[in-house]
């Protein structure tokens, strides 16, 4: 049981030992396996939970398995009051150069440090397994004198007030008295918090000033209803009236709105619904258009094997079976027959939900049918700003990648889609004037964010500006239209 004590002075040590400050006491008999045993004053092992401000170690790995311990119970009295009482004084002050230095360490390292809130129940998981690693078979015996252990006991004892610690109360003890290393970390991660804070605030003023100035002389509040025609509720009652095997057509831009609008259906419609697989009818890359920047362009209704689609849609809703294609977006690789198959019941709505789902061939593949054209709108300004947040936050899709392409996604827009919307039975606008009033906060948060993440560039900056001032141009030609 006073062996116990061996994990006392392996918490007492986190730091390594100033060379100067210790006296190098040898060690009588070392612990046996499986725990390793180095020099009195060695640098215990630290693992992924440590971070390091001004080359101090701020905690050791409570999970490594094997830890190394100096030999406590073999030291003479003399031999442990030399090493513990530097140490704890060396804890002292390497804590507040830690601290000190928070302010200026860079911005992965503080967010590091803010774990190290949770020291005290590492300690205590390290306690334990110290203890259970002594049990061991093998470890029960200590070359050690009983003299020698008596002696340790009644250093460590001197260290609390001369207060004798059994060997039952030696976990809890170990906590105890490490307790001054615990909060010298959470100084550290309170402060690196604040400094984490401090720079984020910094940074998104300065997102803030560049970003609303990009908004002067853009009407942007007042593109809420501007070309709305009918509403959400309309859509839906008139959804309720649709026969089997019919076809609900739902066409919008990118990030328009439209997986609002389908969980809307899907509650008036339930099981009724069956969704066409639009995506499975992408052409192989090789029949893919280019964009103007010589990349292979999906928004293009030429990406879509349009004829099929219709064909398909037709055969269903004239209550015939199809075998869908499949494909693979990694490879661009066609299988024209996949072995899936798709049939409408008799009370079944076939949902046709694409940005390109109300393309004169899709909507004469159901004359003689009921079907529903609903068109999706809203300003590009908004889109944009929705796309990133959702693609950085659900897909992990860097702004980066949606900002190089959004010229291009424009230009289709403009030539392809929109002019789509004037054929449609419905077109809903589904913002909000809050989410209009907050766009500009919304734009230079995600700068902000972006900068924190990759890195404050002239080049990241003026990608930003450049694609929030063409969609509020695009906004401001369509408006004229």
């Amino acid at each position: 049981m006073k062996m116990r004590f061996a994990a006392l002075l392996a918490l007492l040590l986190p730091f390594p030992l100033a060379a100067q400050n210790v006296v190098q006491a040898p060690v009588v008999a070392p612990v046996a396996a499986p725990i390793s045993v180095v020099p009195a004053g060695s640098i215990l092992p630290v693992g992924p939970l440590s971070t390091t401000l001004s080359g101090a170690s701020l905690i050791p790995n409570a999970l490594t398995p094997t830890l190394a311990l100096p030999s406590a119970l073999a030291l003479p009295k003399v031999a442990v009051q030399t090493q513990i009482a530097p140490v704890r004084a060396e804890n002292g002050q390497r804590a507040v150069a830690a601290v000190q230095a928070a302010p200026s360490a860079n911005l992965q390292t503080i967010q590091q440090a803010q774990t190290q809130a949770q020291t005290v129940e590492k300690i205590q998981t390290l306690t334990q397994q110290v203890n259970k690693a002594l049990e061991l078979p093998g470890n029960r015996e200590n070359a050690a004198s009983e003299a020698s252990r008596d002696s340790a006991e009644k250093s460590f004892s001197a260290l609390r007030g001369e207060k004798l610690i059994s060997a039952g109360d030696a976990p809890a003890a170990a906590v105890e008295a490490a307790a001054g290393a615990p909060a010298t970390l959470l100084d550290v991660a309170g402060a690196a918090r604040a400094e984490n804070s401090r720079r984020a605030a910094s940074l998104l003023k300065e997102a803030k000033a560049l970003v609303y100035a990009q908004f002067q002389g853009f009407p942007h509040l007042g593109g809420r209803g501007r070309f709305a025609r009918g509403s959400l509720d309309g859509v839906l009652e008139k959804a309720k009236t649709l026969t089997g095997r019919s076809a609900v057509y739902l066409e919008a831009p990118t990030a328009a709105g439209k997986s609002t609008l389908a969980e809307s259906l899907k509650g008036i419609l339930g099981e009724r619904i069956k969704v066409f697989p639009v995506d499975n009818y992408f052409k192989s890359w090789d029949r893919v258009p280019k964009g103007p920047d010589g990349q292979l362009d999906f928004d293009q209704p030429g990406s879509l094997d349009l004829d099929l689609v219709a064909r398909d849609i037709k055969t269903l809703l004239a209550g015939g079976r199809i075998e869908l294609p499949a494909y693979d977006m990694a490879t661009g690789k066609v299988t024209p027959k996949s072995g899936q198959f798709l049939q409408l019941g008799a009370r079944d709505v076939l949902i046709v939900d694409s940005i390109y789902a109300s393309h004169e061939k899709l909507l004469k593949a159901s004359e003689g049918r009921q079907s529903l054209n609903v068109f999706l709108y809203a300003p590009a300004s908004v889109r944009l700003a929705r796309r990133l947040k959702r693609d950085i936050v659900q897909r992990g899709i860097p702004a980066e990648r949606n900002l190089n392409k959004w010229p291009t996604i424009l230009l289709d827009e403009k030539q392809f889609i929109m002019p789509l919307m004037g054929q449609a039975d419905f077109v809903l606008d589904l913002m909000s004037e809050e989410e209009l009033r907050q766009l500009p906060a919304a734009y230079a948060q995600l700068l902000a964010d972006e900068w924190a993440a990759r890195g404050k560039t002239p080049e990241t900056t003026r990608l930003f500006l450049s694609r929030i001032k063409a969609s509020l141009e695009a906004d401001k030609a369509l408006a004229r239209r």
